[in-house]
């Protein structure tokens, strides 16, 4: 894992404790994390053509176990398959992760153990670059701890058409999102993960997946203290 370079700028405000506003000894700390690229590279995957054709070309009918032992011998890694319409399908099962390290990022966060109240601002994604032949099923946008044993959902970019692209836009959270971002940013001496996971799904007389595909989240939150 990799540590993100995180951007973070921190406002005293003296506004008069009233409703919306900051009381005069509160701090306000804005928190911006940047883009965290996540990069779908479809060679990373090892995939052998002629095992994954052989894969295609099986006949599960009645033993639908076959496909997924071939289909895991026919890449280096995160392949896997499965029986539809009595015919193997080769799936590359992506699972992505990025770090981020609040304490290392917000100089205010850095030597401190003070409580903070965090809210979310936005988070948004984009697709800035997709030369993968092969369309996406939906792309899951999750949290998780830092040694990846706990992965909780935060929200999904829809599928993507072969070599579709997304401009910037809001990701729609599940109803826990938000609060599940806030709790991380306000454990913030605990370190987190990012995580966006999808499928490339591939059956009989479809192109194997070649190309890479470019998808960029950024989260905007603040918190007060």
């Amino acid at each position: 894992m990799r540590g993100l370079v995180l951007a973070a700028s921190a406002a005293l405000a003296t506004s008069a404790a009233v409703p919306g506003c900051l009381a005069a000894d509160e701090i306000r700390i804005d928190i911006d994390i940047g883009e965290i690229a996540f990069t779908i590279d479809a060679t990373s995957y090892g995939i052998d053509e002629a095992k994954a054709r052989a894969v295609l070309d099986l006949d599960c009918t009645g033993a639908p176990a076959v496909c997924d032992t071939a289909a895991r011998d026919a890449c280096t890694k995160g392949c896997s398959g499965a029986c539809v319409a009595q015919r193997c399908e080769l799936r590359v099962d992506i699972a992505l992760y990025r770090l981020v390290d609040l304490r290392a990022a917000v100089p205010e966060l850095a030597n401190t153990s003070v409580a903070i109240d965090a809210e979310i601002d936005a988070l948004t994604y984009k697709v800035t670059a997709n030369t993968l032949d092969v369309a996406t099923e939906p792309l899951a946008v999750s949290i998780a701890t830092l040694a990846l044993s706990d992965v909780r959902p935060l929200g999904e970019i829809e599928a993507l058409p072969a070599m579709g692209t997304r401009s910037s836009r809001p990701l729609d959270l599940t109803a826990d999102g938000a609060a599940r971002l806030e709790a991380a940013i306000e454990s913030y001496r605990t370190p987190f993960n990012l995580v966006l996971a999808s499928r490339l799904a591939i059956r009989r007389g479809q192109p194997l997946p070649t190309g890479r595909l470019e998808t960029v989240l950024r989260l905007k939150a603040h918190a007060r203290r």
